[in-house]
């Protein structure tokens, strides 16, 4: 982390190493000079995924970047975005969601598959999000698909593998889970999150 102000007297000591935005224990620091953690994700219909990523990965994760198409993959309109109906649920993380929908797709090109450039088409549309918010250059950015959960302890380890190592990017490796927690295919990775410092 950043060196403490000069009033500063200790270091609050966390778990991890890892110094959460909590004002009221680090009211002698300057907050806004540590990294924020970004979770981007793409958005359909999976709203139980959502909601359960955010409930496991809150305490570790600044901000949810989330992206909702008007138009699935598939390429229908869709009448009612899933976010906004079910948004109750999400109220006590209201501060930690940014959430913002993709009204339009260009045009698929004629060759190639459409749907897989329509997923591309929204991926990409995560950095435009980035940059009117205007994040920092030290700051973490994680791109994946809703399906592929982490825990703070992989976080934590890929975090400083990535700090002392120059990367331009990292892929995070993934359990391979079927229909729950407690059936894992042990003889396959999924290689999905795509970790970069801005």
């Amino acid at each position: 982390p950043e060196t403490p102000t000069s009033d500063t007297i200790k270091l609050v000591p966390v778990e991890g190493g890892y110094l959460p935005p909590m004002e009221e224990k680090l009211h002698l620091f300057d907050l806004e000079s540590f990294p924020k953690r970004y979770d981007c994700i793409l958005m359909n219909d999976e709203i139980e995924l959502v909601q359960l990523r955010i409930e496991e990965s809150h305490t570790f994760i600044d901000y949810f970047v989330i992206v909702e198409a008007r138009y699935p993959h598939t390429g229908e309109y869709k009448e009612e975005l899933t976010f906004d109906k079910y948004k109750d649920r999400f109220a006590k993380y209201d501060e930690q969601i940014i959430y913002t929908v993709l009204e339009e797709f260009a045009e698929p090109p004629e060759e190639g598959d459409p749907v897989f450039f329509r997923e591309t088409f929204q991926r990409n549309s995560i950095k435009d999000v980035l940059e009117y918010l205007e994040i920092r250059d030290q700051d973490y950015v994680f791109i994946s698909n809703v399906d592929e959960l982490y825990d703070s302890s992989t976080i934590d380890s890929t975090l400083k593998e990535y700090d002392h190592i120059e990367y331009d990017f990292l892929t995070i490796r993934h359990r391979w889970l079927y229909w729950d927690f407690e059936h894992q295919n042990s003889n396959v990775e999924w290689f999905g999150t795509q970790l970069i410092r801005w």
